[in-house]
């Protein structure tokens, strides 16, 4: 049934008994991370006991059960079959449910025959010698109210998890020791995933958010604080959090440890006040909780730290982002923001409206320490990017380079700042000629190439920042241009695809999702028009490096509130529920030059030759039928505008799948100088490759 994690089966000499208000149990510790699953104790009977229920419980810091049972899963078996036999057999007891265990935790296995009596019991084998070391026996004579440990037995017991046999080794521990959540903001809420691929909304996060203010968020401390406009906010996911009525007279400084009369302990991390009522958020070092009691510690002078506190809540939380204690003891945050990164280990913040040229960073490794001290390595600091004397120029934003480099978008400039501001760093000039389109208008590729999308087109920067390249500047000058961006109605967003080794660029109005995207393919150079269903247009983008496979990758946050990705397998886009839409996927050739100069050309035929076809229900995929468009014109130039704008087409028709199919050759007579050629299909749940088209043709005279 199950591979066995966490056992003591040796001695056997003793016996504890379980009925009514008595209940015992063990506790044990994990050495691998499970789902115990089922639980075997050496067991006989006396009289007619009744039930006998099992469950696993928290234990505190003094090795006793505390709490509910876990997750309310139970176990039961019917103590009146139990044989009579005094030594004992081992008994299987399946739980409910599968109950999570974390390795290194100490849990309690607490077991209970509540309709029994002193004459009709459970009895459980146990040893005397006390030599099990990774957990102690446990008694109650209240029905678990309270507990007291039982140093000098310790149970028969065995416990498994999986679908494998007893007796075989446990599997391997897993590498992964952390975990990740995927966080997005969408209709003025904050959304987190508490389960792999399923997003909740943060409690008390609703309304706290303005999604018509700019905003940012980043990642840092296990926290992700969030810059939008005035509203500055901080989504903790590691911390606990305990109240108090009562401050007292010293207040707990940042990474103070705190112990609570249980034995509970934590590292404070942020406190909301200095006197009076406060809320205490810290990492728990035990596995100990706090509950409704007395808090001491040591503050940074030596002072002794006293309060009551209550009971702990854990994570995620919602607060707002001040100062320590929210008092100006630890100086003045910004009013407001909205553009953040993490630099350093500095929650840096920029975009305030009345100091847009400004950029504010609090001290390293503390986002609640804004005390600007001079002569101090760590210090908080804050700085513009311009030449002496003048004012900077608008932060646009804001792109850390690990922690080598900070660099700043402006609207019509580039700048870097290379160390620590507060010590020895400088600021360099990356380019006084060129500004950011947008906050999100950048990324990087995988060998370290920044790519921003500047007011004169594509730059391309290597890594150690060499001078900027302008990789559309040749190739498509007019690029920013033809994008057309608006930065008071238009959102644009850059985005490096790790599997497509390429890069999106996505212009949307925000106003009803109408979108214009490019896909710059790193391989060819080449870049290529893209367009989404207006639902689909593109807010944001972030690449998803899920500890789950099936959810990494590329993603992308839509018009409508919608997390989307692409799916090479998908043969139409997918707005909601069962809703799609057809892809229109085409591919153009032209301009084909027919005849020598000064004469024209006669298309005669074409033929298509689609991919598949080989084998009658083969294994490889077939192509679905695609629609040829002809356009020709004496000119070049005619035959492009014709194609743009999809008019005048002189013949048009269908090529049939898979393979070349007899009968397929299109007799077309289309007489032109130039000539452009659409293949394509724009019908749902339809796919197409092409491996070849022939094209027969012959002069045809003078232009006239």
């Amino acid at each position: 049934m199950a591979v066995l994690q966490e056992s003591y089966i040796t001695g056997d000499n003793q016996y504890t008994e379980i009925y009514g208000v008595v209940w015992r149990g063990q506790t044990f510790t994990p050495s691998v991370s499970h789902t115990i699953t089922q639980v075997d104790l050496k067991l006989y009977k006396e009289g007619s006991p009744g039930t006998y229920t099992i469950s696993i419980r928290a234990v505190d810091g003094d090795h006793k059960p505390t709490g509910a049972d876990i997750d309310g899963v139970t176990g039961t078996t019917q103590g009146n079959d139990l044989d009579t036999d005094t030594d004992g057999a081992w008994t299987e007891i399946e739980l409910s449910a599968g109950v999570e265990l974390t390795a290194g935790t100490e849990y309690a296995i607490v077991t209970r025959a509540i309709s029994g009596d002193i004459s009709n019991s459970i009895h459980a084998r146990v040893d005397d010698s006390g030599t099990y070391g990774d957990g102690l026996a446990v008694s109650s004579v209240n029905s678990g109210g309270t507990w007291s440990v039982i140093a000098a037995i310790d149970w028969m017991f065995k416990e498994y998890a999986g679908d494998l046999i007893p007796g075989d080794s446990p599997p391997p521990a897993s590498n992964v020791s952390y975990s990740k959540k995927l966080v997005a903001v969408g209709n003025d809420q904050l959304w987190y995933e508490s389960s792999a691929g399923t997003m909740e909304v943060l409690a008390g996060a609703t309304g706290d958010i303005d999604c018509t203010v700019g905003l940012d968020m980043f990642e840092a401390f296990g926290k992700v604080f969030v810059a939008n406009g005035t509203n500055l906010k901080v989504a903790d996911f590691v911390n606990i959090k305990i109240t108090t009525l009562d401050i007292e007279s010293h207040p707990p400084d940042f990474q103070t440890i705190l112990t609570a009369a249980g034995g509970a302990k934590m590292i404070v991390d942020y406190i909301t006040a200095l006197t009076g009522a406060c809320t205490i958020y810290g990492k728990l070092i035990t596995t100990a909780e706090f509950g409704a009691e007395a808090v001491t510690g040591t503050d940074d002078d030596g002072n002794a730290i006293s309060f009551t506190g209550t009971a702990q809540t854990a994570g995620p939380h919602w607060y707002d982002w001040t100062v320590f204690g929210n008092d100006s003891t630890y100086g003045i945050m910004p009013s407001q923001a909205t553009l953040g990164c993490n630099y350093r280990g500095r929650a840096q913040l920029s975009g305030d409206e009345d100091y847009p040229y400004q950029w504010y960073q609090p001290r390293q490794n503390n986002p609640w320490d804004w005390n600007y001290i001079a002569n101090d390595a760590q210090s908080p600091i804050a700085g513009g990017n311009s030449d002496a004397g003048e004012v900077g120029d608008l932060v646009i934003a804001t792109i850390p380079y690990k922690d080598d480099y900070m660099i700043f978008g402006c609207a019509g400039s580039l700048w870097y700042l290379i160390g620590d501001a507060a010590e020895s760093g400088t600021i360099q000039e990356l380019s006084l000629t060129e500004g950011i389109l947008g906050a999100k208008a950048w990324c990087w590729d995988n060998a370290g190439n920044l790519y921003i999308l500047s007011t004169s087109g594509l730059l391309k920067i290597p890594p150690g920042f060499g001078p900027p390249e302008n990789i559309t500047l040749e190739s498509y000058p007019d690029f920013v241009k033809d994008i057309a961006f608006n930065s008071s109605t238009d959102r644009i967003t850059m985005a490096y695809d790790r599997e497509g080794n390429g890069i999106n660029i996505c212009n949307t109005t925000l106003a009803d999702g109408t979108n214009e995207n490019w896909w710059y393919d790193l391989r060819t150079g080449g870049l290529f028009p893209d367009s989404y269903p207006e639902e689909c247009g593109v807010y944001s983008a972030f690449f998803y490096e899920s500890v789950n496979p099936a959810y990494k990758g590329l993603l992308f946050g839509c018009f409508d509130g919608h997390i989307r990705f692409f799916d090479p397998t998908a043969k139409s886009d997918v707005l909601t529920g069962d809703t799609v839409e057809a892809i229109d996927s085409y591919v153009d050739l032209a301009p084909m030059k027919l005849g020598k100069e000064g004469k024209e050309g006669k298309l005669t035929s074409l033929v298509g030759v689609l991919a598949g076809g080989g084998v009658t229900g083969g294994s490889q995929a077939d192509s679905s039928d695609v629609y040829y468009k002809i356009y020709g014109e004496i000119s070049a130039e005619k035959v492009i505008e014709r194609m743009y704008a999809g008019t005048n087409v002189r013949a048009s028709g269908t090529i049939s799948a898979p393979g070349r199919v007899r009968g397929s050759m299109k007799k077309r007579k289309v007489k032109a100088a130039y000539l452009g050629i659409r293949i394509g299909n724009l019908a749902e749940a339809e796919t197409w490759a092409m491996e070849k088209l022939l094209v027969n043709a012959k002069e045809s005279g003078r232009i006239k």
